[in-house]
C-alpha cells in the first residue's frame, strides 16, 4: 500500500509543477544573467524583457530592446546578431514577443531552430553565462 501512494504522489507533483509553469530551464543560462549580458552588448541602449508562461502562446520572452541611436548598419547587425545568439543560449522557446527598436524603426525578433547552423547546438547543461562569438560584420579586412 505504501508503494501505491508513492507512485501516485510523484506523478501528481510533477504534473502540478508543469501546469504551474515551474519547470526549470534545463540546458540554458539564467534569464537575468542573459538580460544583463544583452545590456552589455555594444549598441544596446536598454533591455526590458521578461519570461512569460502564457496558456495561449506558451512559454516565451516578451518585451523590448532599444538600440542606441545612430548606429551604422554593421553595428546594428552585430547588436542584433549578439542578441539572437544570447537568446539562443537561453530557454528553448519562441521569442516573437520581443521587439527591437532603433532610429524610429522596430522589428520583432525571431529566434528559430535555423540558428543552430550559425551558433551551434543549444546548450544541453545549465551554464553560468552565455558566450558570444566575434561579430563578422565588424571584422577588419586588409
Amino acid at each position: 500500500m505504501v508503494r501505491g501512494r508513492r507512485g501516485a504522489v510523484v506523478p501528481a507533483v510533477v504534473l502540478v509543477a508543469v501546469l504551474a509553469g515551474c519547470v526549470p530551464p534545463f540546458g540554458s543560462v539564467d534569464d537575468e544573467t542573459l538580460f544583463e549580458q544583452m545590456r552589455a552588448v555594444p549598441g544596446v541602449e536598454s533591455v526590458e524583457v521578461e519570461f512569460q508562461q502564457d496558456p495561449t502562446y506558451g512559454p516565451h520572452y516578451d518585451g523590448e530592446i532599444a538600440l542606441e541611436p545612430g548606429l551604422t548598419e554593421d553595428e546594428r547587425r552585430c547588436a542584433l546578431r549578439s542578441i539572437s545568439e544570447l537568446f539562443w543560449q537561453g530557454r528553448d522557446t519562441q521569442t516573437d514577443g520581443v521587439s527591437v527598436s532603433w532610429d524610429g524603426e522596430s522589428a520583432l525578433l525571431t529566434v528559430s531552430d535555423g540558428l543552430a547552423e550559425r551558433f551551434g547546438p543549444r546548450p544541453s547543461e545549465p551554464r553560468a553565462s552565455a558566450t558570444l562569438t566575434p561579430c563578422p560584420y565588424l571584422t577588419a579586412t586588409p
